[in-house]
């Protein structure tokens, strides 16, 4: 399966994994859903953890055991967030065109105006924000 971006759940099953398991053992479901509902103080379903852990375990970022690539999971994070700083620059043209009312800066409104907004979003604008997990 070729990667692909990580969505902010999957980024919180991951990191409560990694910090969890500290490479001595086996990391299971009720320990992940307390360590993300400490760390976000949100409440986290164990059936969504479950089936984000199996999300992670196809993309190849942890092994059926709970146990993270950490290397993996570093890079998978890390270009999730690279991909979310250039959103805004690949999307420059289309926020100033699609989204006038958004003031220069304001990050999450730009991102709220364009995927409400209508058609017309660039080729490499709509991929930036399908890579940085927007989409």
């Amino acid at each position: 399966m070729p990667h692909e971006g990580l969505g902010e759940f999957e980024q919180m099953v991951l990191l409560a994994v990694v910090r969890l398991s500290n490479g001595d053992g086996d990391v299971y479901g009720v320990p992940i859903v307390e360590e993300i509902e400490k760390r976000t103080k949100r409440k986290a379903a164990r059936a969504a953890v479950y089936i984000t852990l199996r999300r992670l375990e196809r993309k190849g970022l942890i092994a059926e055991t709970g146990h993270s690539d950490y290397g993996k999971a570093f890079e998978a994070i890390q270009k999730r967030v690279a991909a979310r700083l250039a959103v805004f620059k690949l999307c420059e043209r289309d926020i100033v065109k699609l989204c006038p009312s958004v003031q220069k800066g304001d990050r999450g409104a730009a991102v709220d105006c364009l995927l409400a907004g209508p058609r017309g979003i660039g080729i490499n604008c709509g991929k930036s924000l399908g890579e940085a997990g927007f989409r």
